[in-house]
């Protein structure tokens, strides 16, 4: 995927039509759909969707929250989520795991 920084520059982004990614222990995968990518854990269990914004950039809709996401130098899958309650934004990096 080429990606395009804030800065304007751009960079090619190697992701798979599937990969497999680790967050705080557990294990995801992330599978081509016809809208974009599909989320799911262990047991094939949903977890999210991922779609292509305009800006190279994804939106995650997961069950209780919406994120942006992006895909780092390395792979790794990157969600930056707001909270309504702490009007903060948390990042969640999910690894990316070689095979």
């Amino acid at each position: 995927i080429t990606v395009t920084n804030p800065d304007g520059t751009t960079r090619i982004v190697e992701t798979e039509r599937s990969a497999a990614y680790q967050f705080e222990g557990k294990n995801y995968m992330l599978s081509l759909d016809p809208s974009g990518y599909i989320v799911t854990d262990v047991d094939n269990k949903k977890i999210g969707l991922l779609r292509a914004t305009s800006t190279n950039s994804y939106i995650f809709r997961g069950e209780k929250s919406i994120s942006i996401g992006y895909f780092d130098v390395d792979g790794n899958m990157v969600l930056d989520t707001y909270d309504d309650n702490s009007d903060k934004v948390t990042t969640r990096t999910f690894i990316l795991m070689h095979r």
